[in-house]
């Protein structure tokens, strides 16, 4: 009996949803967008994720943030402060949570908005910014 064949065969099948995985997690379901400004070794701003991923006008986005810390930082405590620095004018709500909210502007054409997220732990900073495209 030959069982090279059956073996090869679940191989190929591992292979493809491996690389079907892999293909599903580049289109996302979240979107990430985010430039690093500055860091620290002891704090940093690991990502800054915003839902939905097509945030279209009038309807709510929320922004979260990833960070980093110490334990001693940790421990000491985060201070999260979220700003807008372009873009049509939002409410921000929750500016100085891990997570900030607001309800997409009304747009005509594709506008963008970045929020600048600063985190501060002790004597340590770090910022980071996120760039939003709203649909119409």
């Amino acid at each position: 009996m030959n069982i090279a064949w059956p073996v090869c065969l679940i191989h190929v099948r591992v292979w493809f949803v491996c690389v079907l995985l892999i293909s599903l997690s580049a289109c996302g379901g979240s979107s990430t967008d985010s430039t690093v400004t500055s860091t620290n070794s002891g704090l940093s701003i690991d990502a800054l994720v915003y839902s939905p991923s097509a945030p279209r006008s009038g309807y709510p986005v929320s922004v979260s943030a990833s960070v980093t810390a110490s334990s001693e930082l940790a421990a000491a405590g985060i201070r999260y402060v979220w700003t807008q620095t372009s873009g049509p004018a939002l409410a921000l709500t929750g500016t100085t949570a891990e997570s900030v909210s607001f309800t997409a502007p009304t747009v005509s054409s594709t506008s963008n908005v970045v929020l600048s997220l600063s985190v501060s732990a002790g004597s340590l900073s770090a910022t980071r910014s996120i760039l939003i495209s709203i649909e119409p």
